[in-house]
């Protein structure tokens, strides 16, 4: 057997043949199987996979669940028992869009022995096969898989990127040699990251630009376990304890010294500040269970008190260049408040001048306001990494921006005049600093000489 298909799926009756069909359509030169597990669906999902195993004698073999054991044990069930020298993935609410798909895969694999695994891209559709737009899917994938290369490596997963959607890898069958029992140890329904660390530690990845797979997001009320995870408040923690598992796995099993902080920090942060919102008792207990789990507690102790300054005292210590306190005293600009920018940006995209400390503060103290907007930098060096979940981009990407329908805000607390002449010589008319609009908050100079800012200040630096 040179290839098995493993599906899982729950209560996924308005999908599961598309996905089926998707493989069935599938034209090879090889054997394969199909492996279905079902994690105790409660519609008529197992008696369509039963009216698909009678139709093709031979060709499906079913794992039907009584109850619900999550997705992880699911997926690892069936994968457990996979006999392809290859073994490819799908979920039940995907399917490939490309008749050659595994062969395309297999032959590379085949004459590229060095490499464990493949994917391919993806478009994202919606619960009626409908494409998302260009921007919207940009927006969805970007921040697992953007800025990746033709090879996947370690490095890759280390800045939390994954290969591709999980509906479009083939991978060797590793389940038949490794204890993977950590598949659903580490966490009853995430498990993108587990197979991608598993996978990685064996090899390469080849990322092939070509789009073979329709992979679907229902943004509510789906009945996939995206769409299930989606408004738990507590859910940034289950992913900060998760990442925390696989670093254990990789330090202790794999001679891997992993470590996640870039995915931890965002995670942690964002319980931080939905429990100083919110005070929900037992957020707190996870809280600090998950702090007590991990090993850097210096670092992630400075971000709670980093949430808990943005979140009370919501103020910033800047200090602002002498060249620029013309421009801030003397002009309708250095007038600006917070409020005008808000008005101003309800229905236009946002633009973040500068990835630096200043652009942190501001993306961490208005971090509901400012998720949408698109962060920019001059440093080559900043370009393509990430700040508070925001990839950046280089200048260029102002050229291909609407300056009409753009406000563009200055995060650097230095040059503010050289860089608005530029914004304006560009056409843009919609521009605020953030420097300023801080200094022009009530109460701001009160702020600055306030012993619990100073002790504050003194006690992280």
């Amino acid at each position: 057997m040179l290839v098995s298909v493993a599906i899982i799926t729950y209560n996924q009756e308005k999908y599961i043949r598309n996905a089926i069909e998707s493989v069935l359509m599938q034209e090879r030169d090889f054997d394969m199987e199909i492996l279905v597990g079902d994690d105790g669906s409660s519609d008529q999902t197992p008696e369509i996979l039963r009216e698909y195993a009678d139709r093709y004698p031979g060709l499906f073999r079913l794992e039907l669940h009584k109850k619900n054991v999550g997705a992880t044990r699911n997926s690892q069930d069936i994968y457990s028992k996979a006999k392809g020298k290859y073994l490819a993935l799908l979920e039940g609410d995907d399917y490939w869009t490309d008749a050659e798909k595994l062969q395309k895969q297999v032959d590379f694999l085949e004459t590229n022995p060095k490499y464990v695994g493949c994917s391919c891209l993806c478009h994202v559709v919606d619960a009626f096969n409908e494409r998302y737009t260009p921007s919207e899917e940009n927006k969805i994938l970007d921040r697992l898989y953007g800025g990746l290369g033709d090879v996947y490596t370690k490095a890759d997963y280390e800045r939390g990127k994954l290969p591709g959607q999980a509906g479009g890898l083939v991978f060797k069958n590793i389940f038949r040699t490794m204890d993977t029992r950590i598949l659903y140890k580490a966490h009853r329904i995430i498990g993108d990251y587990t197979v991608a660390m598993l996978l990685v530690s064996q090899g390469k990845i080849y990322r092939m630009h070509e789009y073979m797979l329709d992979y679907r997001k229902v943004p509510s009320g789906g009945d996939s376990w995206t769409a299930a995870g989606e408004g738990n408040d507590f859910v940034y923690l289950k992913i900060f304890d998760y990442h925390t598992c696989l670093e254990k796995y990789a330090r202790t099993r794999l001679s891997w010294d992993y470590h996640a902080k870039g995915i931890k920090e965002n995670m942690f942060f964002s319980a931080c500040m939905n429990y100083l919102q919110y005070h929900f008792p037992a957020e707190r207990r996870m809280l600090f269970r998950s702090y007590a789990k991990t090993d850097d507690k210096g670092f992630y102790g400075r971000i709670f008190l980093e949430c808990c300054y943005y979140r009370f005292l919501k103020r910033a210590v800047l200090s602002v260049n002498t060249s620029d306190w013309e421009l801030y005293r003397n002009t309708a600009f250095g007038k600006m408040r917070w409020k005008n920018f808000l008005e101003d940006k309800a229905h236009k995209k946002v633009v973040l001048y500068g990835a630096g400390g200043g652009a942190v503060q501001i993306l961490r103290d208005w971090y509901d306001e400012l998720e949408d907007a698109v962060v920019v930098d001059r440093s080559r060096a900043r370009v393509g990494k990430y700040i508070v979940g925001h990839r950046i981009f280089p200048l260029s990407y102002l050229d291909t921006t609407d300056v009409k329908n753009t406000v563009v805000l200055i995060t650097p607390s230095s040059s503010i005049k050289e860089i608005r002449e530029y914004l304006t010589e560009k056409g843009f008319a919609h521009i605020y600093s953030g420097c300023y609009m801080e200094l022009n908050r009530p109460g701001y100079y009160l702020f600055r000489k306030n012993f619990i800012n100073r002790s504050y200040l003194k006690m992280i630096s």
